[in-house]
């Protein structure tokens, strides 16, 4: 069995700072996908695996709702309808879901990260503590806002950083 509380009380204020950090680097992939036209939001890159920035960004949403669906034991058939539901919305709609799904994943590395979570994969089921668990999912992000920094430069448009170091940069003060 996996015990990790010590792990976890050293890198407990890192974490909170790294959740704070995914709800900002979102916040600035979110500014600029806002910006679209829908036929640049819809538009066939045939770059990704996901083929458009929309479905990059429902990719994102629907992984993080996974784990959020893992970690509160979610009945599968309304997670199945959940899932189903957010294929059905529009940009504007996609946005405010993936920042609630943003900020509800923040929340979840801020608390009981030592409480051993069970999650399926291809037929077997694995269990985990929850901060292992969670570490997947905001790694998991910044790999798909780099797909979508890629995609915006695709069309031409401007990008900006997401790195943690300007997360950083920005919430410390400069020494003079």
């Amino acid at each position: 069995m996996l015990h990790y509380s010590n792990y976890h009380k050293v890198f407990l204020l890192d974490l909170n700072n790294y959740s704070e950090y995914h709800i900002w680097a979102g916040n600035r992939i979110r500014s600029l996908v806002e910006k679209l036209t829908e036929k640049e939001f819809t538009q066939e890159l045939n770059y990704f695996s996901q083929k458009s920035i929309r479905e990059i960004c429902l990719h994102i949403i629907m992984a993080q709702e996974y784990c959020l669906a893992v970690i509160n034991k979610m009945d599968i058939h309304k997670f199945t309808v959940k899932m189903d539901n957010l294929e059905k919305l529009h940009k504007e709609e996609i946005i405010t879901e993936w920042q609630i799904s943003d900020k509800n994943l923040a929340k979840e590395l801020q608390t009981n990260l030592d409480k051993e979570i069970t999650f399926p994969f291809r037929d077997k089921k694995y269990k985990v503590v929850k901060y292992d668990f969670l570490l997947q999912y905001p790694s998991h992000t910044i790999y798909h806002r780099g797909q979508l920094i890629i995609a915006l430069k695709k069309l031409g448009k401007e990008v900006v950083g997401t790195d943690y170091l300007f997360y950083l940069m920005e919430i410390t003060n400069p020494e003079t």
